[in-house]
Order: structure tokens, then C-alpha cells, then sequence
């Protein structure tokens, strides 16, 4: 399995699991946070471009807000998720980034995105009412 399928079956297992979340935590929150985390990559090259991808698609799929007390069982059901289309070499480097990112406590980190969503915005032209 090539990475596009990888991703492609990773973006159809996190929209079954947005079932049910908020409008702000939908689809289209996913999809903007995976584009804004490529752009970053790009100005920065923190991460492979596909671990950054995989890691912005699943980053809402086990938040407390909305697993409530199954945070734990959603991460097994990510970490099986993984293995099962090929990513167990990246499956602890994308859990614990999820498990650790949490904008409340990271000020500095948002930040960061926020001078980087601009520059994207003025790049792109991209604004926040787009879908």
C-alpha cells in the first residue's frame, strides 16, 4: 500500500470518527488543520511531510473533549488503525504527538500558528470562511 492510499484510508477512518463531534471538530476543521500543518512543514521541515500529515488527519480523533473517559480505548483503536495499513513504524511518533498536543497549555506553539496562519492566508489568499 503507497502512501496516498495510506492517507486516503486515514482521512475515511477519522471522518467515521468525527461522527457526532461539533461543527468546529467536523471534517472541514480536520482538512484545514492538515493543510495549515503541511504549510508550517514547509517553512520548516519539522517532520516527514507524511507523518505530518497523518498526525494533523487523526489529531481530534481521541480528544477527551469528545471520547470523554474513552480516550484510552480510541487510542488503541488508532494505534490498530496503524499497524493495520502499514504505519507501525510511525505509530508511536504520531501517538504521542496527539496525546501531547494541547493548545491551552502550549501558548507559545499557538503563537506560532497564528503568525503561520497568516502568512499562509497572504500567500494563498485562503480565508477562514472557505470550506
Amino acid at each position: 500500500m503507497n502512501r496516498n492510499d495510506i492517507i486516503l484510508l486515514t482521512e475515511e477512518f477519522v471522518r467515521q470518527n468525527l461522527k457526532g463531534y461539533d461543527s468546529g471538530h467536523d471534517w472541514w476543521h480536520i482538512d484545514r488543520a492538515r493543510k495549515l500543518a503541511l504549510f508550517i512543514n514547509e517553512e520548516e521541515t519539522f517532520a516527514d511531510p507524511f507523518i505530518a500529515e497523518i498526525t494533523a488527519l487523526l489529531h481530534d480523533s481521541a480528544d477527551s473533549k469528545f471520547a470523554g473517559d474513552n480516550s484510552e480505548r480510541t487510542y488503541l483503536l488508532i494505534s490498530d488503525f496503524m499497524d493495520k495499513c502499514g504505519m507501525t513504524e510511525i505509530r508511536d511518533q504520531v501517538l504521542n504527538v496527539i496525546k501531547n498536543v494541547s493548545f491551552s497549555i502550549k501558548i507559545k506553539l499557538v503563537i506560532r500558528m497564528i503568525h503561520y496562519f497568516g502568512l499562509y492566508r497572504m500567500r494563498t489568499g485562503w480565508m477562514l470562511s472557505e470550506q
